[in-house]
């Protein structure tokens, strides 16, 4: 067992790829799916006035925020060693199956938090069409020059920010001058092996596993009530006609005519024709609307992410250990990942069953610390 799972968190830091971007944290008290783990996230410092007087004006504290995780996701990946593998393991093998075990879970992790796409509301690239696209001469790096406009424009923090995007957005970017000439990058990197390392305010990563996002329909011309709605509102009504109907979905980009803002719709949303219903959003309206206005959203698209640590939270619990004596538990922390990954045996009918299994949760902390860079 020490072994396997030696084995087991060597390959985690093989395969996995989003938990090392993003905001971590771990408890060793043991949980189960439903408990929760404090995650800490920095908070605002007040800047105040100085006026010189005999005595000092009162301390204030700081406080310390944390954004309290529930580690909800409770996934296994098993298999199966015959009494020939696990001689050969006990010789210091590298089991294949151990492998394709830790493979399948970190791919489940990744998946679980690039699908927190569905709650930012910063846009930057075109829908249906892939970054770096648009190449004279080579020279264009105008998708990630926006996408860090975005994030200025919503008060990111520049450093560190990482953007993942999937094979195909790479592929664009590998043949761009400005991500693969040493005279541009002093780094050699992209044109030898073909990664792209850091560039234009990211650490670039590709991740196989970034969504696509299906957008849900607006039938026909699809107009906001009169409301009026204030600065701030986050719930508008939607007004459809006779021949004209919604079907949005979490995760939907809507715009409103005359607010150049770009919002997330957060819960789905069906209106039939000739009926009225209120859209939820974030962030709040930017500009207040008082008239009915039109409303657009934005094509079915490929949601690769750019983003501040700070923007998404990843936490995981080591779980409780069973005493009904029927198999054999360890557990062990890679600390790269924070992923606490345990391992489970049991003797079967002239083999063994093993299996390893986590407990983890993530969550969207900081909207605007992240935007979507369309494909």
């Amino acid at each position: 067992m020490p072994k396997i799972i030696a084995q087991g968190v060597a390959a985690i830091r093989e395969f996995i790829r989003m938990p090392i971007l993003v905001n971590r944290s771990y408890s060793m008290a043991p949980g189960r799916k439903g408990s929760t783990v404090d995650v800490p996230v920095s908070s605002a410092v007040p800047v105040n006035d100085v006026a010189p007087a005999i005595t000092p004006p009162a301390n204030v504290d700081t406080t310390f925020d944390t954004v309290q995780v529930k580690v909800d996701k409770w996934k296994e990946a098993p298999f199966y060693l015959t009494d020939k593998d696990y001689g050969e393991i006990q010789d210091g093998v590298m089991n294949g199956q151990v492998r394709e075990a830790i493979r399948a879970l970190a791919n489940q992790v990744d998946k679980d938090l690039l699908d927190l796409y569905k709650d930012i509301y910063g846009v930057s690239g075109t829908a249906g069409t892939t970054p770096f696209g648009a190449a004279p001469a080579n020279l264009d790096v105008t998708d990630a020059a926006n996408l860090g406009k975005v994030l200025y424009d919503q008060f990111c923090p520049e450093d560190p920010r990482h953007a993942v995007i999937n094979s195909a957005a790479q592929a664009k970017a590998i043949a761009q001058r400005p991500f693969q000439d040493l005279s541009w990058t002093g780094d050699a990197g992209t044109i030898i092996k073909g990664r792209l390392n850091e560039r234009m305010g990211f650490k670039w990563w590709m991740d196989s596993f970034v969504k696509t996002h299906t957008a849900g329909t607006l039938t026909g011309t699809i107009v906001t009530t009169t409301g009026p709605f204030a600065v701030g509102v986050k719930s508008v009504t939607l007004d459809s006609g006779a021949a004209e109907a919604v079907a949005l979905v979490k995760g939907d980009i809507i715009t409103f005519a005359g607010d150049a803002q770009t919002y997330v719709v957060t819960a789905d949303l069906t209106v039939g024709a000739s009926a009225t219903g209120a859209v939820l959003i974030e962030p709040g309206l930017k500009v207040a609307i008082t008239t009915a206005v039109a409303v657009a959203v934005k094509a079915t698209h490929v949601a690769n992410l750019g983003f501040h640590p700070e923007a998404f939270a990843f936490a995981t619990k080591p779980l409780e250990t069973p005493i009904d004596g029927r198999g054999f538990f360890m557990q062990a922390v890679d600390e790269m990942s924070s992923i606490v990954l345990r391992l489970e045996v049991t003797r079967q009918h002239r083999q063994t069953k093993w299996a390893f299994d986590i407990l983890y949760g993530v969550k969207t902390v900081r909207r605007e610390y992240a935007a979507r860079l369309l494909g």
